[in-house]
C-alpha cells in the first residue's frame, strides 16, 4: 500500500479521541469500529488499485464516492421536502420545521423542488398531492431518451477520470481533457 492510499484511509477515519467523561469500554469500542472501518476501506482499496494494474489514484476515487454520496443524500432530502410541503394532508409541514431539521434556510426550503419533484413523489406513493395538479402516471417500462432522466430532466453526466490511463504514476498532476458530455 503506498502512502497516499494509507494517508487517505487515515484523514477519512481517524482514531478516535477519548471524551473527558467517557468511560474507558466505550472508547476502546469506538477506537474499534474505527480500526474496522479503516481494515475494511484498506482492503477495498487493495483490490482497486490490484484490479487497475497500479494505475488508481485513491484520493480521486475516495472524492468521486464522497460526491455521489451527496448527490444521493441531496436527492432525498429535496424529495422528503417535497413530500412534507406538497403531500401531508390536511396542513403542510410548516418552511421554519423543515429548514431546521435539513440545516438550510427557509428561503433554500422554499426554492428547493419544482414540479418534476412533485411528480417524483406522486409517483413513488401512488395519489395526488394537494392541490391535486400531480397524478401518479409513471408507466415504469418506458425507458428515458438518451441523456434523460424518466422525468424528461438532463441526466447527470459524470465522466470517468480519464487520469487512470493517461497517468504513469501518482505525481504526475497533468490535468487531463475530459471527455465532451455525449
Amino acid at each position: 500500500m503506498n502512502d497516499i492510499t494509507r494517508e487517505v484511509i487515515d484523514v477519512l477515519y481517524p482514531d478516535p479521541i477519548p471524551q473527558p467523561d467517557e468511560m474507558r469500554m466505550d472508547f476502546v469500542q469506538r477506537r474499534s469500529r474505527a480500526s474496522s472501518q479503516r481494515d475494511a476501506v484498506q482492503k477495498e482499496l487493495a483490490a482497486q488499485i490490484k484490479e487497475a494494474d497500479g494505475a488508481f489514484d485513491p484520493l480521486i476515487s475516495s472524492l468521486r464516492e464522497l460526491g455521489r454520496k451527496k448527490r444521493e443524500v441531496e436527492e432525498q432530502m429535496r424529495l422528503l421536502v417535497t413530500y412534507g410541503r406538497e403531500f401531508v394532508r390536511p396542513e403542510p409541514y410548516r418552511l421554519a420545521a423543515l429548514a431546521e431539521a435539513a440545516g438550510m434556510s427557509i428561503s433554500g426550503v422554499r426554492g428547493m423542488y419544482d414540479s418534476v419533484d412533485i411528480q417524483r413523489v406522486a409517483d413513488a406513493i401512488g395519489r395526488s398531492d394537494r392541490k391535486n395538479q400531480a397524478k401518479p402516471n409513471v408507466d415504469r417500462k418506458v425507458l428515458p431518451e438518451k441523456g434523460l432522466d424518466i422525468y424528461g430532466r438532463h441526466a447527470p453526466h459524470f465522466p470517468l477520470y480519464p487520469a487512470i490511463e493517461q497517468e504513469k504514476s501518482f505525481r504526475s498532476r497533468k490535468v487531463p481533457e475530459l471527455p465532451s458530455p455525449p
